[in-house]
């Protein structure tokens, strides 16, 4: 995997998708995103979509923080703690493509599943890499 996709090219395709997600997060709480397009299409409140709304946003920042220490964008020490934290990453994205997969809005399962699939590559590629 190291020779096929570069360890700045993971760590970068990350941040950008990660980044992203966040984004459409906030525009989900925002109302300029459809509710029923996230979560599987099986929210039933308000206060519901906005709960798991702020938990994704809350994961994707940690996310994007253990890709930018993995990636010594950070100065902090303790090398092996970002690494864990990808090990992490990848069934967290391996088991979000599964409720991608089986999502109530066609959507979700086009456009969702191919992104979580990369992120599980990439955050593999990542913590694969020794720093």
């Amino acid at each position: 995997m190291r020779k096929i996709i570069s360890f700045k090219t993971a760590a970068n395709a990350n941040l950008i998708i990660l980044g992203l997600f966040v984004i459409f997060h906030v525009l989900v709480i925002l109302e300029v995103t459809p509710q029923n397009i996230v979560w599987g299409g099986r929210l039933t409140s308000r206060q519901e979509l906005v709960q798991y709304e702020v938990l994704s946003i809350v994961l994707m920042s940690d996310c994007i923080f253990i890709t930018l220490w993995k990636a010594n964008y950070l100065p902090f020490k303790l090398r092996f703690v970002p690494t864990i934290g990808m090990w992490l990453m990848v069934p967290l994205f391996l088991f979000n493509t599964v409720g991608n997969i089986f999502a109530v809005t066609l959507f979700e399962k086009l456009a969702f599943t191919p992104m979580t699939i990369l992120l599980a590559l990439f955050s593999l590629r990542l913590a694969i890499e020794k720093t």
